[in-house]
C-alpha cells in the first residue's frame, strides 16, 4: 500500500489473536470520493495480489469463458 501512496497501520498480537492480523486506513471527511475510491481500488488489488481475501457468503461460479451456459444444457 506503501508504494500505492496509501496509509495503512497493520496491527498484530495483542490486539488480534496469535495468528491473525488486522489493516486500518484512517477516513476523512476532507477525502474526496475520487480518493476514497483510488484507496478501496488498491485494496482491491493488493488483496487479490497477496491472497488476502475471503468472505463467508457463497461465492459465484466461475466464469467459463468460452463455453455458454446453453451450451452446456445441450444435448
Amino acid at each position: 500500500m506503501l508504494k500505492r501512496n496509501i496509509g495503512t497501520v497493520v496491527v498484530g498480537f495483542p490486539a488480534t489473536t496469535i495468528i491473525e492480523s488486522r489493516a486500518r486506513f484512517c477516513v476523512s471527511a476532507a477525502h474526496s470520493r475520487e480518493m476514497l475510491d483510488t484507496a478501496l481500488a488498491a485494496t482491491d488489488e493488493v488483496g487479490d495480489l497477496l491472497q488476502l481475501k475471503y468472505s463467508r457468503r457463497a461465492q459465484p461460479l466461475p466464469s467459463l469463458g468460452w463455453m455458454s451456459e446453453e451450451s452446456l444444457l445441450q444435448d
